[in-house]
């Protein structure tokens, strides 16, 4: 497997080089985990596609609160699931394991109680002990491990009604707080690509900039204010395209 470093130097490793090395004991410890969780997988079939089984209809007095759960779920978590699950129904299933513990879903399972729900609708599972606590902690983490691009969010939640605004569990203040984010983020960006392209000599720059910014770069360019680069920006454009 030729792997490219830079021009003019190929370094050929063979497939016996990309074999995991053996697991000893004199491993730094944060190598060691990892290196546990590849041997883990090179074990298994990752080819091979495990679906969940069909979902089925619980009854919410059967089931049983992870007690293992590291996820506590504060009031305004639940509040939130109370209001998506009045406004969305139930649009993914919760999943248990063979012992009727909830492995993925309590905060739902607690808001379903909470409205009143007879029924909810979960996956089973097959994964129990030490592999179903792993799967618990695995949910939660692969969401934190993703994020929001802040400005398109903003974008999409302003276009929204109040009501199916809320209904994403964003009320009020948090969408201010994430406009004044995005806000300050897009002037200290603006603010840096105008510095570096203060010594150009061309008559048309476009930019292209925020709905939510759009007023200030106006501002900013009309009156050639210290925010833009220092006063810089005046003599640098003669016109701006806002997209």
């Amino acid at each position: 497997m030729p792997v490219k470093l830079n021009p003019g130097r190929v370094v050929d490793f063979g497939a016996d080089s990309l074999a995991p090395a053996p697991l000893t004991n004199s491993l730094p410890l944060a190598v060691a985990p990892v290196q546990q969780a590849e041997n883990r997988l090179d074990t298994l079939d990752a080819g091979t596609e495990k679906l969940p089984a069909e979902m089925r209809i619980y009854s919410v007095d059967e089931l049983l609160l992870d007690p293992a759960n590291v996820r506590p779920h504060k009031r305004k978590n639940i509040d939130a699931i109370k209001v998506s699950l009045t406004c969305f129904g139930q649009q993914k299933p919760i999943v248990v394991d063979p012992k009727q513990v909830v492995r993925a879903g309590n905060g739902t399972l607690i808001a379903a109680r909470e409205l009143g729900w007879k029924r909810i609708g979960g996956t089973p599972s097959d994964l129990e002990g030490a592999e179903a606590a792993a799967y618990s902690i695995a949910d939660n983490r692969t969401t934190d491990l993703s994020e929001f691009h802040e400005p398109d969010l903003v974008d999409i939640l302003n276009a929204m009604d109040p009501g199916l605004q809320a209904a994403t569990g964003f009320i009020g203040q948090d969408v201010q707080a994430l406009v004044d984010k995005v806000r300050a983020t897009d002037t200290t960006a603006l603010d840096g690509e105008l510095a570096a392209i203060a010594s150009l000599k061309e008559s048309t720059i476009t930019l292209s900039v925020p709905t939510e910014s759009q007023k200030n770069v106006e501002k900013w360019l009309a009156n050639g204010e210290p925010n833009t680069a220092g006063g810089r920006g005046r003599g640098v454009m003669k016109r701006c395209e806002l997209l």
